[in-house]
């Protein structure tokens, strides 16, 4: 009889997407087509050697700074045994240009009721694949629906050890038009 091998968390989220109409793909963070995210995987991966993930203290304001600005960082707060919620802890002043400073809320706060399924299931897929993730995104919210972005998300252990962390670096760009005749 044949062993069942585990479902890969990115392949899930994006066959999920793909069913849900998601405006979204996620994979593997093989290769970004930003150069910054291929090195913060790279940081990511090194820092995360000998241990499942990297601790939130890996990523100090020193090995943040080229990316500083793009950078959100994002806690799971289980609010019982069985259901979370994710509240944002850092935001870059990129991230705060774009979609406003949501430091401190709950991304439910802030986001339609809506679009808040797409964004737990990215952060849940990062943190149960325990490897960084690649997001190429189209926005749809009124006031960012002229943007795209690709992102890196990536879970990060807290100072105890456990995996309740998802740092996110993301590169936001217009949508491409194509003319009209």
């Amino acid at each position: 009889m044949g062993r069942m091998e585990p479902i890969d968390p990115a392949w899930s989220l994006d066959r999920r997407a793909q069913i849900e109409g998601w405006p979204f793909r996620c994979g593997g963070a093989g290769a970004f087509e930003r150069p910054e995210l291929n090195e913060l995987r790279d940081i990511w991966r090194l820092r995360a050697m000998g241990k499942p993930v990297p601790t939130r203290p890996d990523f100090d304001a020193r090995t943040l700074k080229p990316f500083l600005r793009n950078i959100t960082i994002l806690e799971r707060v289980f609010m019982d045994q069985s259901s979370w919620r994710y509240r944002v802890r850092l935001a870059g002043s990129t991230i705060v240009d774009t979609v406003g400073d949501h430091t401190g809320r709950f991304i439910e706060e802030y986001l339609p009721t809506e679009v808040v399924p797409r964004w737990t299931a990215i952060y849940d897929a990062a943190i149960a694949s325990t490897k960084p993730l690649r997001i190429v995104a189209e926005f749809m919210l009124p006031r960012l629906n002229f943007l795209c972005g690709e992102a890196l998300i990536a879970p990060l252990a807290d100072q105890a050890g456990n995996i309740s962390l998802v740092i996110g670096c993301i590169y936001f760009h217009p949508k491409l038009t194509l003319p009209t005749n």
